[in-house]
């Protein structure tokens, strides 16, 4: 009779209570309810005792769902110049956050007292940092803190900083971390030896000053000989101390000489006892100057730091919690939103069971979420190629962005993890930025510490934030304020932001990086790394790796605020993330397009080394706020890039983006109208197929394959051909080619069989995918092409299709209950079933018997 924690619900907006009435009466314990909380979904979640009631229960109720209340748990300024938000113009330009928006961090709680939320906690007061709290773990009415997680993330949004950037002090930062070996190392622990973890990266920049490192430590269970911090320069060994009892710390004191600044790596190295598997905890504080790069700019400043934050505590002081908790604080978001004026929600939580895949109650909840105007931005997770589902089981939604996290040189991290191509052909994750690495030689992000210091970390959480606060900024640069904000329709406008956020990203053109702890496993492999796409374009733009790419902030503020002319040319500078991580790998403007006029895109660029590509997205946006690419091209060979595109009704505002590929180098990108003096023409193509080649429309798949077969069948397929022509000299590529079938509800576009046939005064070859046509009937059927001024269409052709007048009925009629007449059958459970061609004749090139694969019992 063990009890089991479950969430039920309907998809409906609300239930009768003898739903609640009838669980009690079954044995149940309610713990939440959700009633008239959210328009597609409504339910509680409790506890109940085993399968039996379980079953009598849900008897009662056919259209109730239910699903286990699965335990979360969390995930886990150089960052802020690689993402390309902090720069001079940030200092110029002021985007902040200050836009009177907020937003919801749902995590362990937060550190309200410290200095990097100087305003502190103001309930319903906008003159606070942080303007709400709720608690669903102990309901506290007053913000705390027992975790660190909830306000590190917070800091990263929204955090005004710690440290002038011209301070004389140094920056005091405190490290901790609570590990098992067996967590950090799996098995290797049957001899005795040394085994080293990176605990943090970072850059120090004052010459003649000084590290210092003073750590604790303690068992949780016995067998480790000594502990002891070990720092690195440039993969050098410059100091290192040990510790062979608790009560000692460890204390480093190392000066920086003139030629010592940059990177250095501190490590905790621990020696454990054969065939044991101690933990321990450790602290470290540390005093140094780190790196600076923008003047006026505090150290450690969140990315948004003027947003306002509502924090909900949906995990408790172990960073886990229950689905329940998350679903309580999504009704929440919803009902505070016009009072707290709620523009996105970081969700830096994860499902603790990795063999979850997703929960569709919470993907019903996301989706009200962002259709009420709030964007959701959730965690890849931090399994990196792990198992056979390590993606985050929250962020399987479509209309939430999911973010990936890479190191300091635009790399996709190893931890990252991997992400899939659903069932709706959704593919997650979508957009990769700075998370911290693993790895010696590579930075971590530092951020706002619970005890009003700073501290060390790495994880897509890190990412998540960064992006949730880039996305305020985006806001506040376009709309100014909420107001203004909210006189939009904010549902339609968060999709579209999102859209030139995802298009604005570019791909790292690199392979994941190797985590150093998992020598059998080489993560840096083609298969786990991102792809490129390839020629054309316009396809493979995102991957399950990275999805679209790393992200370009100041490509998308662009984006949304400047725009270039027509017949005008434009100036740009950009550098690939291979050369450097931390310049500008993007350019885009918005351009407003003419219907039916052809337009020629062109970019000139002189570096032969360097590659860049050139894109034309719609403003446009699919339903889940994906981006809709028209157009795209990159220089081969040496040649100036172009493309030319003819608008539709639909397609006349749209964004041009040049993306750095390799190298570096100053472009100008121009827009042009072209001339268009002719009508197009169609005409009947030569085709070629296996016996040879023939003028025709259209050719069934088996007489393509070479098969001649005497009439035209319903069981065979057809491809549809014809020719088009253009005598306009600027050999533009037609608006659309299209075959129209009498009697069917679409078109069928066609695409162009050889894409590199770009001489138009010849004709080129236009083909449609193989289409089924399954009645026995004349099918009348006709061409039509357009370059935008002119359209042309064919005359009506015919081709008759009929029932094929040798098919014969399949003469076995096999049931597995009754046994399988003919079939040599043994044993109970997986097996083989043998089959005799003489009475089941598989095809012409099998043996004289041939296996298929069952389950069952014979």
């Amino acid at each position: 009779n063990e009890t089991h924690r479950f969430i039920f619900y309907f998809e409906s907006p609300n239930f009768q209570n003898n739903v609640l009435y009838d669980f009690i009466f079954f044995g149940g314990e309610i713990h939440k309810i959700w009633n008239n909380s959210f328009t597609s979904f409504s339910g509680f979640s409790g506890t109940i005792k085993d399968c039996i009631n379980r079953t009598n229960f849900l008897s009662l109720y056919p259209n109730l769902n239910i699903e286990s209340d699965a335990i979360i748990t969390s995930q886990m300024n150089y960052a802020g110049i690689q993402a390309n938000i902090l720069n001079e113009s940030w200092y110029r330009n002021a985007f902040k956050g200050n836009a009177n928006i907020s937003t919801a961090v749902l995590d362990t709680g937060i550190s309200v007292n410290n200095s990097y939320f100087p305003a502190g906690f103001t309930q319903n007061n906008f003159s606070g940092n942080i303007i709400d709290w709720k608690d669903y773990i102990t309901a506290e009415t007053k913000p705390y803190y027992d975790n660190g997680h909830g306000t590190y993330i917070s800091s990263i949004i929204a955090g005004t900083g710690s440290y002038d950037y011209n301070s004389t002090t140094p920056i005091k930062m405190r490290i901790y971390g609570n590990y098992s070996h067996s967590k950090l190392f799996g098995n290797d622990y049957l001899v005795t030896k040394n085994y080293s973890l990176k605990i943090a990266t970072f850059n120090i920049s004052k010459p003649n000053s000084f590290l210092k490192i003073n750590t604790t430590w303690n068992l949780k269970n016995p067998n480790i000989y000594q502990f002891g911090i070990k720092i690195y320069h440039n993969d050098k060994l410059l100091n290192a101390s040990y510790s062979q009892t608790e009560i000692t710390p460890i204390k480093i004191v190392e000066k920086i000489n003139s030629n010592e600044t940059g990177l250095y790596d501190i490590f905790i190295e621990y020696e454990i006892e054969a065939l044991t598997e101690p933990s321990f905890n450790f602290t470290s504080s540390l005093e140094f100057y780190p790196e600076f790069y923008i003047n006026n700019y505090s150290y450690f400043t969140g990315v948004a730091n003027s947003s306002k934050l509502a924090v909900y505590k949906v995990l408790n002081q172990s960073g886990n919690g229950y689905t329940s908790n998350l679903i309580q604080a999504l009704a929440d978001v919803i009902a505070n939103k016009d009072k707290h004026h709620i523009l996105s929600v970081c969700l830096s939580i994860g499902s603790k069971n990795p063999n979850i895949e997703h929960s569709n109650a919470i993907d019903h909840i996301i989706d009200e979420v962002i259709q009420n105007g709030i964007m959701v931005f959730i965690a890849a997770g931090n399994n990196g190629i792990k198992g056979s589902y390590p993606l985050n089981s929250l962020a399987s939604n479509e209309n939430a962005i999911v973010v990936g996290a890479m190191n300091d040189q635009d790399q996709l991290t190893s931890y990252s993890s991997m992400g899939k191509i659903f069932d709706n052909k959704t593919i997650k994750p979508d957009i990769l930025a700075p998370g911290g690495s693993e790895n010696p030689s590579h930075r971590s992000v530092i951020a706002a510490d619970i005890q009003n210091k700073t501290t060390s970390n790495h994880g897509t959480s890190i990412a998540t934030a960064i992006v949730t606060g880039a996305f305020n900024l985006l806001v506040e640069a376009k709309w100014k304020n909420w107001n203004n904000w909210k006189a939009q329709n904010t549902s339609e406008m968060i999709k579209m932001t999102k859209s030139i956020l995802l298009m604005t990203a570019s791909e790292t053109f690199q392979n994941r990086e190797d985590d150093i702890l998992t020598e059998s496993i080489n993560e840096a492999l083609e298969k786990y790394s991102p792809s490129r796409s390839l020629f054309p374009l316009t396809n493979g733009l995102k991957d399950i790796q990275e999805g679209y790419g790393r992200m370009n902030f100041q490509a998308a503020l662009d984006a949304l605020t400047k725009s270039m002319s027509i017949n005008s040319t434009i100036e740009g500078y950009l550098v690939s993330s291979l050369e450097d991580p931390l310049r500008n790998h993007a350019f885009a403007r918005r351009i407003n397009l003419t219907k039916n006029t052809q337009y020629q895109f062109n970019i000139s660029y002189d570096e032969d080394e360097a590659e860049l590509e050139v894109f034309l997205f719609s403003q446009n946006y699919k339903k889940n706020g994906e981006p809709i690419l028209l157009q795209a091209t990159r220089r081969i060979n040496g040649n100036n890039d172009y493309f030319y595109h003819i608008p539709k009704h639909n397609q006349t505002n749209c964004i041009v983006i040049v993306k750095a590929v390799n190298g570096k180098s100053s472009f100008n990108l121009s827009v042009h109208t072209v001339l268009n003096e002719f009508s197009p023409k169609l005409k009947i193509p030569k085709i070629d197929y296996i016996n040879g080649e023939k003028n025709t429309t259209v050719m069934s798949f088996r007489e393509f394959d070479g098969q001649e077969p005497m009439e035209n069948t319903t069981f065979d397929r057809y491809r549809f051909y014809i020719q088009f022509f253009d005598n306009d000299t600027s050999n533009i590529p037609p608006q659309e080619v299209y075959l129209s079938i009498i009697g069917k509800e679409k078109n069928y576009t066609m695409s162009q069989i050889n894409l590199f046939d770009n001489n138009f005064t010849n004709g080129a070859i236009y083909q449609s995918e193989y289409i089924s046509l399954n009645k026995n009937k004349t099918y009348q059927y006709y061409f039509i092409a357009s370059d935008g001024e002119y359209r042309f269409k064919t005359k009506i052709f015919n081709l008759s299709v009929v029932y094929p007048s040798n098919a014969k009925l399949f003469p076995y009629n096999h049931s597995f209950n009754n046994g399988l007449g003919n079939w040599e059958i043994t044993g109970t459970g997986w097996n083989i079933l043998q089959q005799n061609n003489s009475y089941d004749k598989k095809s012409g090139i099998t043996a004289n018997t041939w296996n298929a694969v069952y389950f069952g019992t014979y």
